[in-house]
């Protein structure tokens, strides 16, 4: 399967409360890149219901062909998260020039995020607490208690940082073709095994596409 996380904007989305979140995004799990490419050909382009939507763009069609040549470099967890070393292998094989990398990424980041998520989950869905108290996740309790004690100017402190992050992380861009990290970290749980970590801690969009 292939997953397809665009930038926002590339294909509109009118599914949230507000038209200015940068944190959601709505992407498509398909069998292959053909379909992820048709997916994106077919959704793109400007809408009224999404104020951050681009014109539609050229057509994207795969070329058929194989990795060799790129230059890849390649981060097994980005310095925050712990990756099985049986998916690191899985990659040690591409045809490209993979090299290791520091992405720049800290724990301190990814506690950012949490916090930012957390002012998230307590706009959008904070006043459904009191009525469904008792159905709600502990973990999604959680994340609202957390997010009820945020300040604005906290909030945009935050939001400083995370265009910190973007500034360390840019450069690499500049002189490669891809970013190479797993899609997941840790391998497939068997069913009905208790994995003890939040589904976030350990799963990854699989492809992002640049604007």
């Amino acid at each position: 399967m292939v997953g397809l996380n665009p930038s926002f904007g590339r294909f509109p989305i009118d599914g949230l409360p507000e038209l200015f979140d940068s944190i959601s995004h709505h992407a498509p799990l398909t069998r292959c890149v053909e379909d992820a490419a048709l997916f994106l050909d077919v959704t793109q382009g400007h809408d009224d219901a999404d104020i951050l939507s681009v014109p539609h763009l050229d057509p994207v069609r795969p070329k058929p062909g194989s990795v060799e040549g790129l230059h890849v470099p390649f981060s097994t967890a980005l310095g925050c998260w712990a990756v099985e070393p049986a998916l690191v292998d899985a990659l040690a094989h591409s045809g490209a020039h993979v090299e290791p990398i520091d992405a720049g990424v800290t724990p301190h980041n990814e506690e950012i995020w949490g916090q930012v998520w957390a002012v998230f989950m307590v706009a959008y869905y904070g006043h459904l607490v009191a009525e469904h108290h008792e159905r709600i996740d502990p973990a999604v309790l959680a994340l609202i208690e957390a997010g009820q004690s945020m300040g604005a100017v906290e909030l945009k402190r935050l939001e400083i940082e995370r265009s910190d992050l973007w500034g360390r992380m840019a450069p690499i861009f500049r002189t490669h073709d891809v970013l190479l990290c797993p899609t997941m970290a840790i391998g497939p749980v068997p069913p009905g095994s208790p994995s003890g970590r939040r589904w976030g801690s350990w799963m990854r969009p699989a492809t992002t596409a640049p604007r």
